[in-house]
Formats: structure tokens, sequence, C-alpha cells
């Protein structure tokens, strides 16, 4: 994929819009965009002609602040959400990129991997993978982190801790929660290799028995995640992978590097008992937690400086 920052497209959505001005700050010397540069890169795309009503032609370039307008409101929001984790200072009309370590900032890494994808690059790691053991670790903050006793498991394929086999790593999953015992002997598992299941969280009780808070999580790292939003069913995974069912039901959390607006979570979240981890959300439960060895930080900071390089041509 040879995908460069384009020019908005009056059409896009204000995410998208928003997203712009994010990429747009991290290209630029001085590290800012403003609402003006919105502005005028939809004017120069010439996509608003198409939108504007014919008998009320965009004079002072109305339709465009409009859309800037709602592009920053949707910065706004993305403020409040992430909190001190957000990476940009938003100062009326101009956003201020402020993390010095934007390379390694999983904010940064998610607006890249939403924009440019997950094979941004030709060669090395994909950002599928990356984003899987960012997940991961949200997941266990989510539920409290290590300081409050909280656990996760990273099982999607290809593994870089677990065994690389499905039901290896099964067996060391079902030990690590204490329940399942073990895997199934049949023939798919052999050729299965994470049966949709990228990742698992749980928080125990002191006294270490079964009846806990289990999760299991599924990341899309791509645009469409509609349809495998519902892929996931922790009853159908346990009942055909596990020798004996899960006690608890397994919550389902669904991970995805976009940004999602109220009226398009209130759609995703009547898909059933889903909790939905976007951008901010995923971001918001860093920065309080210091479970991330360095290993993770150092693959997620090398694909973010080359995509940030290669892409944006920023340095």
């Amino acid at each position: 994929m040879n995908l460069e920052l384009r020019d908005p497209i009056a059409s896009d959505v204000a995410s998208e819009h928003a997203d712009w001005i994010e990429l747009s700050a991290l290209r630029a010397d001085d590290q800012n965009s403003s609402y003006q540069d919105l502005v005028a890169s939809l004017r120069r795309a010439g996509t608003v002609d198409a939108i504007e009503d014919r008998n009320s032609p965009d004079q002072g370039s109305e339709v465009s602040q409009q859309l800037a307008d709602t592009a920053f409101s949707e910065l706004s929001n993305r403020v409040n959400y992430c909190g001190d984790t957000y990476p940009f200072i938003l100062d009326e009309q101009v956003l201020q990129l402020v993390r010095s370590d934007r390379d390694s900032d999983p904010y940064i890494f998610m607006l890249l991997l939403k924009y440019f994808g997950i094979d941004a690059l030709s060669y090395g790691v994909s950002g599928s993978s990356i984003f899987e053991e960012l997940c991961t670790i949200a997941a266990k903050n989510y539920l409290g982190g290590d300081e409050n006793g909280a656990m996760s498991y990273h099982f999607g394929f290809p593994r870089r801790m677990a065994p690389r086999g499905f039901r290896p790593a099964l067996d060391e999953l079902c030990k690590a929660i204490r329940e399942g015992g073990g895997s199934k002997d049949c023939p798919k598992s052999a050729k299965q290799k994470d049966a949709r299941l990228d990742l698992v969280a749980w928080k125990p009780f002191p006294d270490g028995r079964i009846g806990r808070i289990i999760a299991f999580g599924q990341c899309a790292a791509g645009d469409n995640y509609d349809g495998k939003a519902s892929e996931l069913s922790s009853r159908q995974f346990y009942q055909r992978w596990m020798q004996t069912p899960l006690r608890t039901e397994p919550l389902i959390f669904f991970f995805v590097p976009r940004c999602i607006d109220d009226d398009e979570l209130d759609h995703v979240s009547a898909l059933g008992s889903t909790i939905f981890f976007d951008r901010c959300r995923i971001a918001s439960h860093f920065g309080k937690f210091s479970s991330e060895d360095d290993e993770v930080r150092a693959r997620r900071s090398n694909w973010c400086k080359s995509v940030i390089e290669r892409k944006l041509g920023s340095q």
C-alpha cells in the first residue's frame, strides 16, 4: 500500500476530518494543524462544490467552515475521552502535538494504523499483531491492571510469547485462568490458528477460585468490522475447544483503532453483549499503569517511526 496523506474529501465523516488534522500536525514542521488548514484543504480538493446547494454557492467557504466546525467538535470530544493520554493540545482553532515520545505513543500508533492500514510497511512486523499486543494490555488495565491483580494473555496468531501451536497455547491459557481443563483432542485443532480469539483478560479473586470476570477479546485492525464484531462467541469457543466449560460466561471485548462517535457506538453496542473499545478508550488505559515491557514498546515505536518517515515525510 503506497498511500500518503491526501487532501480531505468533503463527504468524509467528521472523524476522518479530525484524523486528517491530527496527521497534518504530525507532518508539519511546527507540529500543529489549524482550522484554516482544514478549510483550505477542503477547498483545494474541490469536493465541497459537489455537496453545496447549487442555489446557494459556498460564499466565504461556508460549507467548508461548517465541516471544520464539526471536525473540531470531534477533536474536543477526543480530548475529553482520552484525558491525559491524548498526545495533542487543542487551543481554540489549533491542534498542537505535545508528546515528545510520539513514535511509541499508543494513540498515534492507532491513528497511523487506521489511516495507512496494517500493511503500511512492505517489510517487518504487520501492524495488526502490534495492535493485538496493545489491546491485550488495555484489556488488563481496564480490569484494574497489575496493581489490582488483573491478568491478560495474547492468544492471537502469530503468537510472540505463547506457544505457536493452537493446542499448546490453549493448554497454557487454561492453566493461566485455572479453568477449561485444557484443549480438546480433535482433528480440526491441528489446523487451527486462534479460532478468532485474539486475547483473554481476567481478574481473579485473592482466593484463586473459579467464578470471576473473564473477557474474550477480538481485534479488528481494518476498516470493515461490522461483521467481525459478531464472529466471536465465548460459549461456542469453550464448548468446541476446551475440555470443560467455563463456570462464568466470558464477556466479549472488541477493539478497533478508529474513533467511534456516540451514534456509531449506540449502533455497534446494539449487536449484543459486546463491549467496544475504540482508539480513545484503548489509549485512555495507558499512562496510569506500567505493565508494558520494553520489547512491546520498541516494536510499536519502530513501526510508527517508519510509517511517519515514509508516509508523512516527517523526521
